[in-house]
């Protein structure tokens, strides 16, 4: 009697404990299901963020404080001034009742500047600003043994390969004016100085609006400057970088590998 009681207790005691360890199971497949769908969202979301990351915003200003609405202490942030002579006077014009302005002042023949280094990569891309000038002389001015024409009011590019190119119509006196051409960069990795710029000559030079913008290609009749030193006709296609595809691809194998681990857990936890 005493052997058949205890079977029968231990029997009852077994029962009891079977719905305590069913709901401990499906809580612990509740927590793997919803472990594995915020890995895979995450997962998701970071795909997303990396391919917007390759993509280029083509609204967006490439140029820092191209609207010159910010800086401290007389100075523009992310400008730089530079001159070949003291007589030189840069000035920052917060904007106002009129948008800010870079302001150089040459008081002998003599080169200045404002420049702002930027890294872009491969692809076309205009580049504009509003220039206007007072009293800007055209003669030539002597440096040296050489005599070097005048580069007049305008926005020049440097290359960090050396390459550089010019864009300088605006002398004399002149209200404002608006410069626009077009870019295109070949290689990745390389910096890119875009400076506004007065001189050598004397006189008197204001800039406002000054962006850079990624766009798909310029049209036939629009001015094109290329910087690649081998030219455009020797160059061959412009080709998209493979960087894309590779984060393309690596996000769908973690993606793939995050799924399976979590398919295999709740496997494991159905097995248990």
């Amino acid at each position: 009697m005493n052997w058949a009681a205890r079977r029968e207790g231990d029997s009852g005691l077994a029962d009891a404990r079977k719905p305590d360890q069913t709901k401990s199971a499906v809580s612990r497949f509740r927590r793997k299901i919803r472990a594995a769908l915020r890995i895979t969202f995450l997962a998701i979301v970071a795909a997303g963020t990396l391919s917007a990351c390759v993509k280029p915003d083509r609204a967006k200003n490439l140029v820092r404080n191209g609207d010159l609405s910010c800086g401290s202490d007389g100075l523009p942030l992310h400008w730089s001034p530079d001159r070949s002579a003291s007589s030189s006077i840069l000035r920052w014009n917060p904007p106002g009742a009129e948008p800010g302005e870079l302001e150089i002042e040459n008081l002998v023949p003599a080169a200045a500047r404002w420049d702002q280094l930027l890294i872009l990569r491969p692809g076309w891309y205009r580049v504009a600003l509003d220039v206007r000038t007072y009293q800007v002389s055209q003669r030539p001015v002597r440096h040296r043994i050489a005599t070097i024409e005048p580069v007049l009011a305008g926005i020049a590019l440097l290359q960090s390969s050396g390459r550089s190119a010019t864009l300088a119509q605006v002398s004399g006196t002149s209200p404002w004016t608006h410069l626009e051409f077009y870019l295109r960069e070949h290689q990745w990795g390389g910096t890119l100085e875009i400076s506004c710029e007065l001189g050598p000559a004397v006189g008197h030079a204001w800039f406002r609006n000054i962006e850079v913008l990624s766009i798909a290609a310029p049209t036939a009749d629009e001015p094109v400057i290329d910087l690649e030193p081998l030219g455009p006709a020797r160059m061959p296609p412009l080709l998209s970088p493979p960087t894309g595809n590779l984060l393309g691809v690596g996000c769908g194998l973690l993606l793939l590998l995050l799924l399976g681990w979590g398919t295999s857990r709740v496997m494991a936890t159905r097995v248990e």
